[in-house]
């Protein structure tokens, strides 16, 4: 069956809902999914005037940690295909550079086992009154 128009064209807009749509956010402007994706986690985002480094952060959720007064999770957000190890020790030392308490690594492709192992190994969160404290 052909189209009536073969010159039609069509804008996507709105939030991906599915993995599929992530893909295909992730393929036409990897900015507008690094923003979905942390907004997906609960982070504040910002807009920076310039698209550029972003110094490894997609996106930070703050909360309180009872006595250690406010903690600091740091979001990164990978669209591509092609992901690995360095990616996660980029993440642990973002995290060490901002000294915040936790990060979360989103990526849209299957992590691999050496990535897993790597963020099991970072260990736990040093001082957090809502779980061990090192």
């Amino acid at each position: 069956m052909r189209a009536k128009n073969a010159n039609a064209s069509f804008k996507v807009s709105g939030r991906p809902e599915d993995l599929a749509s992530a893909r295909d956010l992730a393929r036409r402007d990897k900015h507008q999914f690094q923003w979905w994706a942390a907004w997906r986690v609960g982070a504040q985002t910002y807009r920076e005037e310039k698209m550029g480094a972003d110094r490894g952060i997609d996106g930070n959720i703050l909360f309180k940690n009872g006595p250690y007064g406010d903690g600091r999770i740091i979001i990164s957000v990978k669209g591509g295909e092609n992901v690995g190890v360095q990616m996660v020790r980029d993440l642990l030392g973002v995290i060490d550079r901002e000294d915040a308490e936790m990060g979360v690594f989103v990526c849209l492709a299957q992590p691999t086992s050496a990535m897993l192992k790597e963020a099991r190994d970072a260990g736990f969160v040093a001082k957090s009154a809502h779980g061990r404290e090192l």
